[in-house]
């Protein structure tokens, strides 16, 4: 199906039109990457995109480094039909420069990164995101900017809900977290602020015997000011670690809890 969604898209972009998928219930199996660009109205309507192309790429992509893009993004929901972890450019769901949009997500189940907010150009800010399931992925979610324009951050978004979870078949995976902050290591902006998390249930699981994280939060070198309020902290590793990478990034975090599994690993924060 993926010739027949890329056109979809593309038609989409040149004439605005919003695009319905068929559902619900409905897998539409994928070789390459889908991007829609332009289009600002897009429903997938119970229906779900099966990757099963090569696993060094995004899934799926909505936005462009080109443009600052406003979306009303209903019911996306990603999977990929091989769990793997081994290429970090192996992206479920990429969303990019959004800014003042509306977005829900069903689900995105087994790439390195599930939810990509990335920031390139211009700055992925002020979108409301209500998340259902992000499952079996290294970096269930990611905030990131990539890039030396001033433009280019991701701070003020509301982030809604969420089960960030790992299942027994990625228990001998090594290293994965919850939600990981961080840029592109070279020159890119590092102080995304103001991204609130309400309600986030990391049941993520214990890090195991050989020693891999299983941690809620990872603020790599970049972040600060950010709050996960009311969380779900239940079968995981540290709610909060702080990479300080030598830099005041990390800092002024909070992570509350309304459920604090009293079996939990590791402290609740974690400096490295």
């Amino acid at each position: 199906d993926t010739a027949a969604i890329q056109d979809t898209f593309d038609a989409a972009d040149a004439n605005g039109w919003a695009v319905r998928f068929n559902g619900p219930g409905k897998q539409y199996k994928t070789t390459d990457t889908v991007t829609l660009q332009d289009g600002n109205d897009l429903d997938m309507n119970g229906s779900e995109i099966l990757y099963a192309g090569t696993r060094d790429r995004p899934a799926l992509v909505i936005g462009s480094t080109v443009a600052n893009n406003y979306a009303d993004l209903r019911n996306l929901s990603v999977r990929s039909s091989v769990t793997d972890w081994s290429d970090p450019d192996y992206v479920g769901l990429r969303l990019i420069n959004l800014q003042r949009s509306n977005i829900s997500i069903r689900a995105v189940v087994g790439f390195t990164v599930g939810f990509d907010c990335y920031s390139e150009t211009s700055y992925f800010a002020y979108n409301k995101v209500t998340i259902g399931a992000l499952a079996d992925c290294q970096m269930l979610q990611r905030l990131i900017t990539v890039g030396s324009s001033s433009l280019a951050f991701v701070n003020e978004n509301t982030f809604i809900g969420g089960n960030f979870m790992h299942t027994g078949a990625v228990s001998g995976f090594g290293d994965a977290y919850g939600v990981v902050i961080t840029w592109d290591k070279v020159s890119s902006y590092r102080g995304q602020n103001s991204n609130v998390w309400i309600k986030p249930s990391f049941e993520l699981g214990y890090p195991s015997a050989g020693g891999s994280a299983r941690d809620c939060v990872l603020f790599d070198g970049a972040g600060l000011s950010c709050r996960f309020i009311e969380a779900r902290r239940e079968f995981s590793g540290r709610a909060i670690v702080i990479d300080t990478d030598n830099s005041n990034f990390g800092t002024d975090n909070t992570f509350s809890t309304s459920y604090n599994e009293s079996n939990q690993s590791g402290e609740p924060i974690a400096y490295t």
